[in-house]
């Protein structure tokens, strides 16, 4: 996806949302979003997307990075910054990750609707608390959900590298979050080739993650500790000024937001 030109990139995000069934009018906010973005980048004599442009877009529209310092920013900025943000991560990921959805519905492949459902009635089988088997039904279709976007129509279907693909969209995120996703992963499918599902164990090609008995990570966040969070991105290069964007709209959307692991180990 890295390689797309511009209108090629936004051509199949468009597919990717009509095959998700966003409505029509959502359709023609991003469509009306994206001629924006395309003018701003031909301006800049730009034919690919890239992510220090696309802030730069943001700014030079909104003033978002002054707005965004007084906490001033509103809903409709808020949106533009989320066009842009989807636009990076479909093209660095080839799918519209689970922050965007908002239909309960997240498959439309029959097949993995009903595997889904055979797996949590297996988890209930193995007395699984409720809450482990919500986190695991949840996580399960999201990885699923991705895999449609990826095209596979058959979970016998599913490879090393589809796996690889659905961790690396976790890059960044908290560790306690990471954990929690590669353990319902390695659940799922271990549960397709126990079940004679899937030819291979899957879950022997997820990396393992190295426990931490220090660096906890707070429930809930303090006014001081968002303070210091968003303090510690160096805001003085296009990078940083994209990372303290994604932070601060996490804050105020109330969303688990992805934490870069440099500026997590320098807090």
């Amino acid at each position: 996806m890295n390689n797309l030109p511009l209108h090629d990139l936004l051509a199949r995000l468009e597919n990717e949302l009509y095959r998700l069934h966003y409505n029509e009018q959502s359709v023609k906010y991003y469509r009306l979003m994206w001629r924006r973005i395309v003018r701003f980048f031909e301006n800049e004599g730009v034919d690919h997307f890239t992510e220090e442009v696309g802030m730069r877009f943001l700014d030079k529209q909104y003033n978002f990075f002054e707005l965004e310092k007084a906490g001033k920013l509103t809903q409709s900025i808020i949106n533009a910054f989320r066009v842009v943000r989807m636009l990076g991560d479909f093209q660095q990921h080839g799918s519209i990750l689970r922050r965007y959805y908002k239909q309960k519905d997240l498959l439309h492949n029959n097949e993995f609707k009903e595997i889904l459902q055979h797996y949590v009635n297996h988890c209930r089988q193995k007395e699984y608390s409720k809450v482990t088997q919500d986190h695991y039904r949840k996580i399960s279709e999201k990885v699923l959900s991705f895999l449609e976007s990826q095209e596979i129509v058959f979970y016998s279907d599913i490879t090393a590298k589809q796996v690889s693909g659905y961790i690396n969209t976790l890059l960044g995120y908290s560790y306690k979050t990471v954990e929690l996703h590669l353990c319902a992963l390695r659940s799922f499918l271990r549960y397709l080739h126990t079940n004679d599902l899937h030819p291979q164990d899957l879950a022997e090609t997820i990396p393992a993650t190295k426990a931490r008995k220090h660096n906890r990570i707070p429930s809930v966040w303090t006014p001081e500790h968002v303070t210091k969070l968003l303090d510690v991105i160096d805001r003085g290069n296009p990078a940083g000024k994209r990372d303290y964007a994604m932070k601060l709209s996490g804050t105020l959307t109330h969303l688990t937001a992805p934490l870069p692991c440099t500026h997590y180990r320098s807090i």
